[in-house]
Formats: structure tokens, C-alpha cells, sequence
């Protein structure tokens, strides 16, 4: 019997406390026992439904009552349970009631993996409830076991991916603004990805087949790059929720810059055609233009910790100067960057008729979204100083929100008289064909960074001249 105490202590040692709490948790909510009941009556009913009806059925009836089954799953595990889980994150953020989790010797990566495990548990709680129904789909013909035990993995990953996902939204929600702006948008943001990927598979399904050649490598390449996209996430709401004054940030930088290169060789390795290196050069120039709106909202100042991590080598400080906290080093790190991303996505696409307009198109996309940044920056600094600096983001939202109302309204007015002179308020207006998109943001990102350089200016010697004593 002591052997068995010493076995159970030991795997006590490595069982995450944040998982147990929250698994606590979730069992003595009203939400399980309701979505518990309610889908086995769900089920329960039509499944009863589907077998008094399969007499006048075709062969395929199996296969139709499983197809609606896997789509109610995906919709639960994709939707219900990182809902849930995510809100329940952001209220404990905004009510700062997540810090009582820092008495224990818990990191911040053992926090957020011990909340995503709880969400995992709780989607294979639903599936398990999935499983008896299903099988009874076999005694109905056209299903396939192989088959149906692909989809249900294949549906399983996407949604321990959203879970991820919006635990790292929830993570930044810290206050009532920022909170409402995360249910907001992470269920826009839910609905979206989920139209996306049931639209695009089915697409891929009904042209390809399920086990097709060009299927088993789109398949393939989507597994990868949701595990890239759930470990990003990971360490960014672990990031997001370290402790003040950190260096938060050279995690994310790090880690995005190896995943921007894995995914761009997965990217034209299994897509042999330029539309791959256009999809992609699109997609991380909105990531990079999101940290860029990040980027302002960091601190213009380095904390005691975060120069005491600064390296004495001046030739490390150089290399490490974008990886570190701070507006400056967020825009060196997002301009490097940048570049490094449309040269790869123009390089990919030499096939495509007007490659060196998509070149210009991205970039100067990117510089359109700069020069907002950089205008929620001042905006902040000369007419709201009390308003937090880590809150400047949600400024560039509204400014460009309001530089694409007063373009457009402006435009109605001055065609009458021939004249469009605002188009440049318009991120959209980068995709305008000719040098004037390029010409037009590269002006505006230099005159909002003049207005900057004095800030600039001092952080960069704060940043040279810290740790030079050791």
C-alpha cells in the first residue's frame, strides 16, 4: 500500500494544479450539465429520427445522418466550449482574480496549458458522448470506419486550436473595454474561420475526393500549420500574461519569425502554383501589421528587469534590439520583418503577370497601417496622456476606422469636382495600381515618424546605455 502512495505522490508532482481547478470548475458549472443534457437529447432524437426513416432512404443515408452529426460536433468543440472557456479567462482577467494563481509556484506557461488542457478534456467529454451515436451510423450503409475516424481527429484538432486561439484573446482582457472588444470579435472571429475552413474543405472534399492525392496533402499542410498556430498562440497568452515589467515579448518575436519560415516552406512545398505565396504573403502581412498596432501600445521606457537583461556585448545589443519591449524595438522588429516577408512572397510568385505590383501592393499596405499606428501614438501622448499606453491599440483602431469614413465620405464630394485627394486615409487604397499608393504611405509613415524621434530618439540611448555595469 506505500508503494502505491509513493507512485500516486509522485504523479501528483507532475499533474498541472491549474487543470485540476479548472476541471473543478467546469463540473460544478450549470453550463456542462446543460450541454451535457441537452446534446444527448438531441442525439438521442434524432438518431431515432434518422432509423425510422431509413426505409425510405437511399444508399447513403449512413453517410448524411454522420455528415450532420460531425457538423453539430464541430460546432460545439469550435464554438461553445472555447467560448466558454474564454470568457470565463477574460472575466478573471478583468476582475484581476487570475493573480491569486501567481501565490503558487505555477508559471505563466503552466497556467495557460493547464486552462487549454481543461478545455481539451471537456471537447473529448463531448465527443465520447458523440461516439455511441456514430457508431450507429455503421449499421446504415455508406460509411467508412478509417474515414470517419479521420474526420472526427481532423474536427478535434481544429477545435483544441480555437480554444487556444481564444484563450490568448482573453488573455489581453484585462479591462471592461477590452473585454466587450474580445466577445465581440472572437465570435465574429469564430464564424469566420469556421465558414472559412467547412466552405474551403468541403470545396477541396467534393473536387478532390477524401483521400485523394491533393487532398492527403491539404490535409497534411492544415495539421501543420494549426500546430504552429496553437503553440504560437500558447506562448502568447503566456506572454501576455507575465508579470509587469518582463521582457514579454521576446517569446512571441522569436518563435513568430522561425513559424513564418516553416509555414512558407510547407506553404510552396505543398502548393506548387503562385496563389500559395500570394495567400501567404497576405496573411503574415496582417499579422505583422496587428503586432504593429501592438508595437505602439508597448512602453517608451525599459523596466529595471528588462535592462538587467539587456546584453553588455554591444554587438548582441544590436542583434537582440528588435526581440526586446518597447515601441522602437516593436517597429524595428515588424520593418525587418516585413521586408523579409514580401521578398519570400514575391519570390514565390516570379509566375504571376504583375509580381512586382503585388510586391509594392503589401508593402505598402503595411506602411498605411504604420503611419495609423504611429497616429494613435501621438494622438495618445498630446491629447490623452492619462489614457494607458498599453491601451494606444484600441486609438489606431478607431483612427483607422475614421480614416476610411472620412475618405470615403470626402471622395463623394471632391469627384464631383474631379479631385480625390484623401485616398491615402484608406488602407485599401495600397491595392490601387501605379506608384501613388507606394509614394502616398511611404510620405505619411515618414512624416509621423519625424514627429516621433525625439521618443525614439531617447528610448534607443535608454536601451545602449542599459546593463553597461553589469
Amino acid at each position: 500500500m506505500s508503494d502505491v502512495n509513493v507512485i500516486l505522490d509522485k504523479f501528483d508532482d507532475f499533474l498541472n494544479p491549474i487543470l485540476v481547478k479548472e476541471l473543478r470548475q467546469t463540473i460544478r458549472a450549470k453550463f456542462f450539465w446543460i450541454l451535457l443534457y441537452l446534446f444527448i437529447t438531441f442525439q438521442t432524437i434524432f438518431i431515432c429520427m434518422a432509423f425510422f426513416e431509413a426505409g425510405v432512404k437511399t444508399h447513403s443515408s449512413g453517410e448524411e445522418i454522420f455528415s450532420f452529426l460531425l457538423t453539430t460536433l464541430l460546432m460545439i468543440g469550435f464554438f461553445s466550449i472555447p467560448l466558454y472557456y474564454g470568457f470565463r479567462f477574460a472575466n478573471e482577467r478583468m476582475e484581476k482574480s487570475d493573480e491569486l494563481l501567481y501565490i503558487t509556484t505555477a508559471t505563466p506557461h503552466q497556467i495557460i496549458m493547464g486552462k487549454f488542457l481543461a478545455g481539451v478534456i471537456f471537447v473529448l467529454m463531448i465527443y465520447s458522448l458523440y461516439a455511441p451515436f456514430m457508431s450507429l451510423t455503421f449499421f446504415l450503409s455508406g460509411v467508412e470506419i478509417f474515414q470517419s475516424l479521420f474526420l472526427l481527429g481532423f474536427s478535434f484538432l481544429f477545435a483544441a486550436m480555437s480554444s487556444m486561439v481564444l484563450l490568448a484573446f482573453a488573455a489581453a482582457s484585462n479591462t471592461q473595454a477590452t473585454k466587450n472588444l474580445f466577445r465581440t470579435c472572437s465570435i465574429g472571429l469564430q464564424v469566420i474561420i469556421f465558414s472559412f475552413l467547412y466552405n474551403y474543405l468541403n470545396w477541396y472534399t467534393n473536387r478532390y475526393g477524401i483521400f485523394s492525392g491533393e487532398n492527403l496533402k491539404m490535409y497534411f499542410g492544415f495539421i501543420l500549420i494549426s500546430l504552429f498556430v496553437t503553440y504560437f498562440f500558447y506562448g502568447t497568452a503566456a506572454s501576455t500574461i507575465s508579470p509587469e515589467g518582463s521582457n514579454r515579448l521576446f517569446w512571441i518575436r522569436t518563435r513568430f519569425s522561425v513559424i513564418s519560415i516553416i509555414t512558407y516552406l510547407i506553404t510552396i512545398g505543398f502548393f506548387h502554383n503562385s496563389e500559395g505565396s500570394i495567400v501567404w504573403g497576405i496573411l503574415f502581412t496582417i499579422f505583422n501589421s496587428v503586432f504593429l498596432l501592438i508595437g505602439v501600445s508597448e512602453p517608451f521606457d525599459y523596466s529595471t528587469r528588462v535592462q538587467r537583461e539587456v546584453p553588455k556585448s554591444k554587438l548582441k545589443k544590436y542583434l537582440m534590439f528588435p526581440f526586446f519591449t518597447g515601441t522602437l524595438n516593436a517597429f524595428v522588429w515588424c520593418f525587418i520583418m516585413q521586408i523579409f516577408i514580401t521578398v519570400l512572397a514575391s519570390a514565390g510568385s516570379t509566375k504571376l503577370a504583375h509580381a512586382d505590383e503585388f510586391f509594392l501592393f503589401i508593402f505598402s499596405a503595411f506602411l498605411s497601417v504604420g503611419f495609423y499606428a504611429l497616429l494613435a501614438s501621438f494622438i495618445r501622448r498630446r491629447f490623452f496622456s492619462n489614457i494607458a499606453t498599453s491601451s494606444t491599440w484600441m486609438i489606431g483602431v478607431i483612427v483607422i476606422i475614421l480614416g476610411i469614413f472620412f475618405q470615403t465620405v470626402s471622395s463623394v464630394f471632391l469627384q464631383v469636382f474631379g479631385l480625390a485627394i484623401f485616398g491615402f486615409l484608406n488602407p485599401f487604397y495600397a491595392f490601387n495600381k501605379g506608384m501613388a499608393p507606394i509614394t502616398s504611405s511611404l510620405v505619411m509613415f515618414s512624416i509621423m515618424m519625424f514627429l516621433h524621434l525625439k521618443v525614439f530618439s531617447a528610448q534607443y540611448l535608454s536601451y545602449m546605455h542599459a546593463n553597461k555595469n553589469g
